[in-house]
């Protein structure tokens, strides 16, 4: 790695450059992990809504289903 040099700056160390490209991977990798996690989550979060939703939904209809059956019991025994 060559010295770059600007006007009215000293020549950077080519060690301080390398460094600073690390610290820039590295933290474009935090933040790509961060990002990745967030989005796990929510997914997560909203797939889980919705199998609630539904095992709500087929109780429901579960609950229906043997307050009909019940009535039509009742309705024989009479």
């Amino acid at each position: 790695m060559a010295h770059v040099r600007q006007a009215g700056r000293p020549a950077l160390d080519p060690l301080i450059g390398a460094v600073y490209k690390f610290l820039l991977v590295l933290a474009s990798s935090v933040e790509a992990l961060s990002l990745a996690f967030l989005c796990t989550m929510i997914l997560l979060f909203v797939t889980r809504r919705a199998s609630l939703r539904q095992i709500n939904a087929n109780l429901l209809d579960i609950t229906q289903k043997l307050e009909h059956l019940e009535q039509g019991l009742m309705n024989q025994s009479k």
